[in-house]
């Protein structure tokens, strides 16, 4: 679901991210929502890979200036239509 704000939430291409434990996004994420008091949207699953809580994310950008692995979506259609760009990587 998209952020309520924005319209726009993260995904990620987790078949290539390898960055885990010092991922840049997942720093950005956390410090942005410690200055501007929102959850943090990146955070590390039980497999200890990055993954991102959509409810969370609220649009800002920053993962994505920070990684290019990141991208912006507004709708199901266009996560789809990411979701099989990055398959055909």
């Amino acid at each position: 679901m998209p952020n309520k704000e924005t319209g726009y939430y993260a995904i990620l291409h987790k078949q290539i991210c390898d960055n885990f434990s010092q991922c840049p996004s997942m720093l950005a994420c956390e410090e942005s929502g410690q200055k501007y008091g929102h959850p943090t949207a990146i955070y590390i699953d039980k497999e200890g890979k990055i993954d991102i809580n959509k409810e969370n994310c609220i649009g800002c950008t920053l993962c994505m200036q920070k990684c290019g692995l990141f991208r912006m979506v507004a709708n199901l259609y266009q996560e789809l239509e990411t979701m099989k760009e990055f398959s055909n990587d």
